[in-house]
């Protein structure tokens, strides 16, 4: 008789332990909808931009009881299928992921893919009632998405349990987030050597004959990155001729192809060179250019001379 009561006096404070630590805790949840900050907090995702960056967004978790709770948050992966979420505008996808720290290594989670605490925020509320703990998650898209512009949503579900992941919880509170990121219209040009990759930072190219005494032509790439369409204008600051530097009455005519098509910059204003109907590769449209003089059918005489082609590149 004395071990039975015993074993049941036991039992009483084991029980007596458990609800005291997952009592019914009135756990809730505060969290804003979303909107992607950007490069230079521009509130756009630059297509250009060839950092990951990553975007700190902090939520409350609110608490109204006595003692001190146990909880843990998840994630729902929105519209996509797996843990490679994203963002739409129509069938076009931008991709991005929520973490639970700056370092981007554990993606947030929900159940049944949830299974330990980093794939959940976790913590525990201080004793007494109506408290807020704040807790922070991260989100991040990855650079080089080259996207048609517009405003690019998700919805995704946070829910907060009662309780640790690993042991016994009950779920408490659901809130959706809205997340939206708007992409801009993006048209670039690079002015680059014949077979080199786009470069952004290379947009002015230097066409240097040296000593001419015969026809000469010199070649280089123009390629144009873009999430629309665009158009290609040049122009010439001389009507398509180089001008002496030093008597701008000598002229020395030249010649400007553009993918095997002469450009006619004779006119002194813009002439429309090239153009593409859809948004580009991250590398961009190649266009092949050539400039060829011949001092031999053209004259000149000797001395040095330049002229300078403006290249105007627009968005249809």
């Amino acid at each position: 008789m004395i071990m039975t009561r015993l074993y049941k006096l036991i039992c009483i404070i084991a029980i007596s332990l458990i609800t005291t630590l997952y009592g019914d805790c009135i756990l809730g949840l505060d969290i804003d909808d979303i909107s992607w900050d950007g490069k230079d907090h521009v509130n756009e995702y630059d297509i250009t931009d060839t950092v990951e960056r990553v975007q700190r967004e902090k939520f409350l978790v609110t608490h109204q009881h006595d003692d001190r709770c146990y909880y843990f948050v998840t994630f729902s992966k929105g519209q996509a299928e797996s843990y490679t979420r994203c963002l739409t505008k129509g069938s076009d996808i931008l991709n991005y992921n929520i973490y639970d720290k700056n370092s981007r290594i554990n993606i947030l989670k929900e159940f049944p893919e949830a299974s330990d605490n980093n794939d959940v925020i976790s913590g525990k509320t201080n004793k007494g009632g109506n408290h807020r703990k704040e807790e922070k998650y991260y989100l991040s898209i990855p650079p080089n998405q080259i996207i048609p512009p517009g405003i690019y949503t998700d919805t995704f579900t946070a829910k907060v349990y009662e309780g640790e992941i690993a042991g016994t919880f009950t779920e408490r509170n659901t809130e959706s987030v809205t997340f939206c990121a708007t992409v801009p219209e993006v048209v670039q040009v690079s002015l680059i050597d014949t077979g080199e990759d786009f470069d952004h930072m290379d947009t002015s190219h230097i066409v240097d004959f040296g000593d001419i005494t015969g026809p000469e032509t010199i070649r280089f790439d123009m390629r144009i990155r873009a999430n629309v369409g665009y158009t290609v204008a040049m122009t010439s600051e001389n009507g398509g001729s180089m001008v002496g530097i030093n008597n701008n009455e000598n002229t020395l005519p030249y010649v400007l192809q553009v993918d095997g098509i002469t450009a006619p910059l004779s006119s002194g204003g813009p002439v429309n060179v090239a153009s593409g109907t859809d948004m580009t590769t991250l590398n961009g449209d190649r266009h092949a250019i050539s400039i060829s003089v011949d001092p031999i059918s053209n004259p000149a005489k000797a001395g040095d001379y330049r002229d300078i082609v403006y290249v105007q590149v627009s968005s249809t």
